[in-house]
């Protein structure tokens, strides 16, 4: 039976805190002349599921969400570029979360406590909160301030400060990039699933000052090119640099349209100098009906200096495949790919060859998917089977989805690790109204090493807009 009261009042104490901050972000945009449009989107979850500890006992769950994106923006107007203000809010809540230590840590450990400050009952996050501009000054600068998510060529960083990026008469562009790392430790409305090492260990964590730079290609068409240098930096009271990270990379795309398109990028860690991804893809419509594809992709995780990771020997990852797509007709699509995995360690590489197949059928809002994918190495076989598909119901706002998945693992190293399993899914849409859409899921998943992981998930999806 689940006990929702340590629930409730968490809940009404942040309900304030949400409001302020929808209201900042509406408030805090610039005054201009020019239109402005505006977004307001909601995610309302219930999500109930059981599964098996590492003991077999059995854990069943209550979790309630409620995500609310919150977005203003200037309409392009005289040279002017566009303005954003926009903010993206969640609040959780779990009745059996408390506070976690770990076996045997004297509750004064803090460098061994999950702190529940971290992991509690109910959480409120900003998840981001910015003003940005794209295109202002004649498309000349585009600008973020605020919290803020960052994607380049070196990955995700979640950012408390600003970006600025510049363009030149001369086909390239500079950016900048300063701010602090979000920590879940440093305040309670924090959480960043973008750090190096996860989350924080203890209070006594470090603010981390993140800074870059960037250099990018400006109007070449529809081909892209772009340098990016990042660097992570303790900052505190007894003045200590360690330097957590130092990192650059860069990414090339390039699109000739029917002929070929190709992507690749790279990051390199300076500090422990190790090449950490390494990706790489060449696609060729053959005609319009066929296409093929080749991919490679070289992995090798990169830690935070000082996390306990780093003493580790680090041993690459790679992953090969080439494969077809198939347009048999108009909505009927076949892909088929074979691949090649190279998994390495301190004994010698491992050898994983691979087959991928997918069906995919749509007609108008009716669609069947199946897939297939198989592994087969040095430790034994991994197989799935997928097939799903969805369908209006009744009437045209009720869509029904339904599927199915069917998993069987031979280890040959481990044999108590074999499993067969298998399970079910089925969900239902329905938008009652205009910007009102109710979505219920249930699905159950059985192995030969859980029995019944069942999970039931409510979610009431609203999404307005506007303009003046």
């Amino acid at each position: 039976m689940f006990n929702t009261k340590s629930i409730k009042a968490g809940i009404l104490r942040r309900s304030c805190a949400l409001i302020c901050a929808v209201s900042a972000s509406v408030f805090c945009m610039p005054q201009t002349a020019s239109a402005v449009v505006w977004d307001i989107q909601s995610d309302t979850s219930l999500n109930v599921y059981r599964y098996l500890d590492s003991n077999r006992n059995p854990i069943e769950r209550l979790r309630f969400g409620e995500t609310l994106s919150v977005m203003a923006m200037t309409l392009p107007h005289g040279g002017k570029g566009r303005i954003f203000a926009r903010t993206l809010l969640r609040l959780q809540g779990d009745p059996n979360v408390g506070e976690l230590t770990l076996v045997g840590a004297p509750a004064d450990a803090g460098q061994h406590i999950i702190w529940r400050d971290v992991i509690r009952p109910v959480r409120f996050d900003v998840l981001s909160a910015s003003v940005a501009g794209f295109g202002v000054a004649n498309g000349l600068i585009d600008f973020e301030i605020g919290r803020f998510v960052r994607l380049d060529s070196l990955g995700f960083a979640m950012v408390d400060g600003g970006m600025v990026r510049f363009r030149t008469p001369v086909k390239f562009g500079v950016g900048l990039l300063a701010g602090f790392e979000p920590s879940e430790l440093r305040d309670s409305v924090s959480w960043n699933p973008f750090r190096l090492d996860g989350f924080a260990e203890h209070r006594s964590d470090p603010t981390v000052l993140m800074y870059g730079g960037t250099l990018f290609s400006n109007d070449i068409g529809l081909h892209s090119i772009r340098v990016d240098a990042r660097e992570w930096r303790e900052v505190g009271a007894d003045e200590r640099a360690n330097i957590r990270s130092r990192q650059v990379g860069g990414a090339i795309r390039l699109a000739f349209p029917g002929i070929v398109f190709v992507d690749a990028d790279a990051r390199y860690d300076l500090i422990g100098d190790v090449l950490g991804d390494l990706r790489g893809r060449v696609m060729a419509p053959i005609t319009d009906m066929f296409d093929l594809e080749a991919r490679y992709n070289r992995t090798v995780p990169i830690f935070d200096t000082n996390s306990i990771w780093s003493v580790f020997s680090l041993y690459p990852m790679q992953d090969m495949s080439m494969g077809a797509r198939v347009h048999l007709a108009p909505g009927f699509l076949i892909n088929a790919r074979g691949s090649f995995r190279v998994v390495e360690d301190a004994r010698a590489p491992d050898y994983e060859p691979g087959v991928h197949l997918g069906i995919l059928w749509r007609k108008k809002r009716k669609s069947m998917l199946l897939s297939w994918d198989h592994y087969q190495g040095a430790t034994g076989t991994w197989n799935l089977f997928w097939l799903e598909g969805g369908m209006p119901v009744i009437i045209p706002e009720l869509t029904l989805r339904a599927g199915f998945t069917f998993v069987y693992i031979n280890d040959t190293v481990n044999t108590n690790l074999y499993t067969n399993g298998y399970g079910g899914h089925i969900s239902a849409n329905y938008q009652f109204a205009p910007g009102w859409t109710l979505r219920a899921f249930v699905e159950n998943h059985e192995t030969r090493l859980e029995k019944h992981a069942t999970r039931a998930v409510l979610v009431l999806s609203s999404s307005f807009g506007g303009g003046q």
